[in-house]
């Protein structure tokens, strides 16, 4: 950086050691701003060094180029990346680090790089591509995590994937280097860097695929100052929870009101940081129920109104208002279901979502709701076996009333033989 940037210029020598510092190669040696306060106070620091890069003492042929130095080699290989997998599996590469640098530790690393991506998947296209991205993190440490077609370091992710997402760019190869733990990969190639823990989490999270995770959960999670990018507020420039819903009613009259003002973005966003106290609510969004989704969208909402306002969202309110018929119909009783769509238009005129929520999904009302279902089911098998009695088969009933015949008549039977014994007992004593 600092020859590529100065060239041929002359710079003044009191700022040759702040320009190295701040634009070193090295991401161990690079200064921070302990480092340039320190020289601001006065402090000198130890000079970075300029590194040389060890050449080979003979060259490898790749692409019909030769290569002298790992670095070199390593960028040519990111820049074809398909044809870079033959030298690392027929053990070329793995031979001319061992001969030419004369560096056994490394040799012996990429030669075991097949086997161990071997035992973490079966995918063909996984594999290979693994074990170019982990090749060139062993060739060149300092480099950017690169795969495919992107490049990066870690702390630069969420940028990357925010103007991928924002200029409507395919980023699935950002989910695949957290799903293949390619980023795993190049933290345990470092010597001066521990791997963040929240690499792992966000494996998970692409893993897990439902509305709130995926890569949308890692933008939000990772860079807590990027917008909400969903398609329904991306003109409104939200950083924040709490300005979340005022966004939606500022542009709910130009929305497609037959769809909920929920989706992956929104979810996710929501989750990073507002927390954990609205996971019930979006597990009842990923639900294979309707109704339960709407219930869970419309919960959502109502939460962030009744916890950050602002306390009247009319357009809102309105747009939410045409979608909760599911909830409605959900409910057994169709006198009371039609009794709740009769009193929405006067609850949406308020503009207050929390009460729309209360009276179309009220606990108490759908406790209620749930007995009377049951009591109505035992009624109903009740009267169907009545029914059956009455409309069966005539021989069934004959025998039915044989049997009752029977029971009488032994009963009759009994209770005369009981007078009878009462009667003799009291003549002998007479």
């Amino acid at each position: 950086w600092f020859i590529g940037l100065t060239g041929k210029s002359t710079i003044p020598l009191s700022m040759v050691e702040p320009l190295r510092g701040t634009l070193s190669d090295n991401l161990g040696q690079r200064w921070d701003f302990l480092n340039i306060q320190n020289w601001l106070d006065g402090k000198r620091l130890s000079p970075i060094q300029a590194q040389t890069v060890k050449k080979s003492q003979r060259t490898i042929l790749f692409k019909n180029n030769e290569y002298d130095t790992t670095r070199e080699l390593a960028r040519a290989m990111v820049a074809n990346w398909n044809e870079a997998y033959e030298i690392i599996e027929n053990g070329k590469l793995a031979k001319w680090v061992s001969s030419g640098l004369n560096d056994e530790v490394l040799s012996k690393k990429i030669h075991d790089i097949i086997p161990t991506i071997s035992s973490r998947t079966s995918a063909p296209s996984a594999k290979k591509d693994i074990s170019i991205a982990k090749a060139c993190m062993y060739l060149d440490p300092t480099a950017p995590i690169r795969y495919k077609s992107i490049s990066f370091y870690y702390d630069g992710l969420p940028a990357m994937i925010y103007g991928y997402i924002k200029n409507d760019k395919d980023a699935k190869l950002f989910a695949e280097v957290f799903q293949r733990e390619v980023i795993a990969d190049w933290f345990f190639a470092q010597e001066k860097f521990s791997m963040p823990s929240s690499v792992i989490k966000y494996k998970t999270f692409i893993k897990n695929g439902k509305i709130g995770f995926g890569l949308e959960r890692i933008l939000y999670d990772m860079g807590m100052n990027i917008p909400c990018l969903s398609p329904y507020i991306d003109s409104e420039f939200v950083t924040k929870h709490k300005d979340l819903l005022q966004a939606l009613d500022n542009v709910a009259k130009k929305q497609d009101i037959k769809k909920w003002p929920i989706d992956r973005h929104i979810t996710a966003f929501l989750l990073t940081r507002v927390g954990d106290k609205l996971q019930d609510y979006v597990d009842d969004i990923n639900s294979s129920k309707p109704y339960i989704v709407s219930a869970g969208m419309l919960h959502l909402i109502a939460y962030m109104q009744w916890q950050y306002g602002p306390e009247k969202l009319y357009n809102l309110s309105s747009w939410i208002g045409g979608l909760v018929n599911p909830i409605i119909k959900s409910y057994h009783n169709k006198k009371f279901a039609k009794y709740l769509e009769k009193e929405i238009p006067n609850i949406v005129r308020s503009g207050n979502i929390v009460s729309l929520y209360n009276h179309v999904d009220n606990k108490e009302a759908r406790v209620e709701d749930e007995r009377g279902f049951i009591d109505a089911k035992e009624q109903y098998t009740k009267l169907t076996i009545e029914y059956n009695k009455l409309n069966g088969d005539d021989r069934i009933i004959v025998k039915e009333a044989t049997n009752m015949g029977y029971q009488i008549a032994s009963l009759i039977g009994i209770i005369c033989a009981v007078i009878t014994m009462l009667v003799r007992i009291f003549n002998y004593f007479v």
